[in-house]
């Protein structure tokens, strides 16, 4: 039997190398993921970056809201949804509007542009929502943002079966249905 002190260093140097990623490790995969989101950085290692995210779902999360007040300018195609600013200016989408928009996206999907006032995740709500849905699975998140949204909906009664409220009410139905599958 070796030495005490080697068979520590030996069991210590075998847990190192039996875990496949150390959490740190994964960490940095998603920083770098998001750091290629970077105004000027290539579109196509962008867009791979990107994919990467979504694919992480939750995962990348803490990573993601590390970056969500960053102002550094991203490439456009990361935040697709504003074109100009209210003074009629190209926008110039940062890094911060492109993890949010990644996380918002996670959560709640995309939504045709009409019902996007009933989108739970904003940016005033994004840390506290998160905090209070924390042990939820990404699933279960996606499932309660509906329902919230729903809630929202129904707040703006009354219905009739040509208002806008209805056909958004459709949609989240239709969308709680999916994920309860």
């Amino acid at each position: 039997m070796p030495h005490p002190v080697v068979f520590q260093i030996l069991t210590i140097i075998a847990l190192v190398f039996a875990s496949p990623v150390a959490p740190a490790q994964e960490s940095d995969k998603y920083e770098q993921a998001i750091l290629k989101l970077r105004k000027g950085h290539d579109r196509d290692e962008a867009l791979q970056a990107q994919e990467f995210l979504r694919s992480s779902g939750k995962d990348a999360f803490p990573t993601l809201l590390k970056y969500l007040y960053s102002t550094e300018p991203a490439a456009g195609f990361t935040y697709p949804r504003a074109v100009e600013t209210k003074e009629g200016q190209p926008y110039q989408p940062t890094l911060g509007d492109a993890v949010f928009l990644l996380m918002q996206d996670a959560i709640e999907g995309n939504r045709p542009r009409g019902f996007r006032q009933f989108y739970v995740i904003t940016w005033e709500k994004i840390e506290q929502w998160l905090s209070e849905h924390a042990d939820l699975s990404l699933e279960e998140m996606q499932i309660a943002a509906a329902r919230e949204s729903m809630q929202l909906i129904e707040q703006k009664k009354p219905f009739d079966q040509e208002s806008m409220y209805q056909m958004a009410l459709d949609h989240i139905q239709q969308r709680i249905a999916e994920l309860s599958k």
